[in-house]
């Protein structure tokens, strides 16, 4: 799915039309918990220079996702935020991290090198804020 993907911002192909398009990628700023942050921001801030991944599937790409041989797990994780959020509340940041990464920290996922082109995983957020600077948000480093 993610090879068939269109960057929404960033891209240097100019403004792209998403809501046509049955793949498109977005890299927004990683989040970590702040106890300290406004409460607009969830108890999270920005991680400088580093990106996470927003997929958006339409048409044609979310008929893929009701085939069982391509989806192995769907898990819901509701509960998890609810209780992550409730020890955020009570100023435990250590049991916050411990509803959401029980199973351990996230680990980087190997990718080809052709799709980490497509995505353009490996254009640092320096070189893309020109792009930013002329209304396209394409930071795209990864965690």
């Amino acid at each position: 799915l993610l090879s068939k993907a269109v960057l929404s911002h960033g891209s240097g192909s100019g403004k792209v039309n998403c809501r046509e398009l049955p793949v498109v990628v977005q890299w927004d700023p990683e989040r970590d918990f702040d106890l300290e942050a406004p409460k607009k921001q969830v108890f999270t801030h920005g991680v400088r220079a580093v990106r996470s991944i927003q997929i958006g599937l339409r048409k044609s790409s979310v008929e893929v996702l009701l085939d069982p041989a391509f989806v192995l797990q769907i898990t819901d994780v509701t509960a998890q935020f609810r209780q992550a959020v409730q020890s955020l509340e009570r100023g435990d940041l250590e049991a916050a991290r411990e509803a959401l990464f029980s199973a351990g920290e996230e680990r980087p996922l190997e990718v080809s090198d052709e799709l980490r082109e497509i995505l353009r995983m490996d254009v640092s957020p320096e070189d893309t804020e020109d792009d930013a600077d002329e209304g396209e948000a394409g930071r795209t480093d990864t965690k």
